[in-house]
């Protein structure tokens, strides 16, 4: 099998596609009354979404990753940052419209962040929203896990 740093980024881009495409299955499922009969074909293009939106957040990365694919120590580990970052504010958002789009029908857009920031009691209201959403803190802990375990373990690949 083919093996290099180029099998590593495919592969690590292909670790987030995976966690996204089971973050829209399990949107889908805690969501299926707001969409009733949703063909395939629907579902695919929000797969086909998922992907340009990976491509696109996570440009930064793959630019670092292209300019030194191997890297050792202080670099390595501002690479894993980059990326792990971009997944945890992507995750965030994605794990948010679990449950906010029952309250909004619609999902989280520049408007949730200036809910967010124009309420100012927000920081107040987050350990009742913890206590009623716990399960969406664990799904994000998880999903954030994983990318990151895949992101070392693809890693030795190369």
């Amino acid at each position: 099998m083919f093996r290099g740093p180029l099998l590593v980024l495919l592969l690590r881009l292909l670790s987030v596609a995976v966690v996204y495409t089971a973050l829209r299955i399990l949107f889908h499922a805690l969501n299926s009354a707001a969409f009733p009969d949703v063909p395939v074909v629907a579902f695919l293009g929000g797969v086909r979404f998922d992907l340009s939106a990976i491509a696109w957040l996570h440009l930064p990365w793959v630019v670092l990753y292209l300019v030194n694919p191997d890297p050792g120590g202080v670099l390595g580990r501002i690479q894993f940052l980059v990326f792990i970052s971009i997944n945890a504010v992507a995750l965030f958002f994605n794990c948010v419209d679990l449950e906010y789009f029952k309250f909004s029908m619609k999902r989280s857009t520049a408007d949730f962040i200036r809910i967010l920031g124009a309420g100012g009691d927000t920081v107040n209201l987050l350990p009742a929203f913890l206590k009623d959403y716990w399960y969406i803190l664990l799904i994000y802990l998880g999903c954030l896990t994983a990318i990151a375990w895949s992101y070392v373990r693809i890693g030795r690949l190369g």
